[in-house]
């Protein structure tokens, strides 16, 4: 594995355990159990300006080479197998769980919700959803080779961004307003890579830092926004938290941990089960062990909806049937 990839592994790691941790401390909020609500606010908050734009970025690093291997159709298609079929599979799942277990969940949701994910999805799974309107749209707009229309497209998706409260949000497109943007800020850095020598520098790393603590202090304590005020601040707030977050993994990478780049690695699983995962814990602890520490609910739910989607990630790879959790078997059988 190149330390390109190891680097992004430790990226989709530490995205993946802020996105685990964010929904389980709503999950714990929600359910009423007691938290310093100031504290949870701002930490909300703050996770949520650049976790999930982290992982458009993230997306967006591969998208150039990985249209120019196979074109637009065998793109689009191979999404339709990695992205759309497991949201699909894991809305039904989810969903269904939370039905039949909805006296003890904090959504109360009819089964017929669960008709609506074609066109309205459901909990997490926007994510997969609006990514893959952006690859099926990045497919049509760019080539393997033309710079320039990407930094058109760069410059015009930054001010569909900022203006993003102004343009309608009919049919999701309020998916990519909202995070095209960063992809294609995935899509240059990959281009540009080189321009950027302090990569794995920890002076840079250590100078980052201080410019995301001192931005996200502005943008919370002293602006008093939160990660809803969208704008050209909220945009810069990201990219220097995904500038900070990549120096930082491109840093921590020199020293690989194993099991680190297997959490980043697992990370889609992680994605698709952590919330069966760390609401049922929740569930456990306040139902059976009438537990209501929040500390206790965070660590426990959150070390939960990290380590079984891992532990069934790991049996996927060793069990061919398992696969079918997380991808469609039709690519594997046109493989063959």
């Amino acid at each position: 594995m190149s330390d390109r990839s190891l680097w992004v592994d430790y990226s989709k790691a530490i995205g993946i355990v802020l996105v685990v941790y964010g929904h389980v401390a709503r999950g714990v909020y929600n359910a009423s159990i007691p938290l310093n609500v100031g504290v949870y606010t701002l930490v909300d908050s703050l996770v949520y300006t650049f976790h999930m734009p982290l992982f458009f970025f993230l997306s967006g690093l591969f998208f150039m080479n990985s249209l120019g291997r196979r074109g637009r159709l065998k793109l689009i298609s191979s999404k339709i197998d990695t992205i759309v079929y497991p949201y699909l599979l894991w809305s039904l799942i989810q969903g269904g769980v939370i039905v039949v277990l909805s006296s003890f969940t904090n959504n109360k949701v009819e089964a017929s919700t669960l008709l609506t994910i074609l066109w309205q999805p459901q909990w997490q799974f926007w994510f997969l959803y609006a990514l893959f309107m952006i690859f099926v749209l990045s497919s049509i707009l760019f080539n393997s080779s033309e710079n320039r229309l990407i930094l058109l497209a760069f410059a015009v998706s930054i001010l569909l961004y900022i203006f993003q409260k102004q343009l309608p949000s009919a049919y999701n497109l309020g998916f990519i307003t909202n995070n095209l943007v960063f992809f294609i800020a995935g899509i240059l850095y990959d281009r540009y890579k080189k321009l950027f020598p302090g990569s794995g520098n920890l002076n840079f790393t250590l100078f980052a830092f201080i410019i995301f603590a001192v931005s996200q202090y502005i943008f919370h304590l002293q602006l008093d926004m939160n990660y809803e005020d969208k704008g050209v601040l909220s945009l810069l707030l990201a990219m220097i938290s995904i500038v900070f977050i990549v120096l930082l993994s491109q840093s921590l990478v020199r020293k690989p941990i194993h099991w680190f780049l297997i959490v980043g690695s697992a990370s889609m699983s992680i994605y698709l089960l952590h919330i069966l995962a760390g609401s049922g814990v929740r569930i456990i602890l306040v139902n059976l062990f009438y537990i209501y520490d929040p500390a206790i609910h965070l660590v426990i739910g959150t070390l939960a909806g990290v380590i079984f989607p891992v532990v069934v990630f790991y049996f996927a790879k060793h069990y061919v049937w398992l696969n079918y959790l997380f991808s469609a078997p039709l690519s594997r059988l046109i493989k063959k």
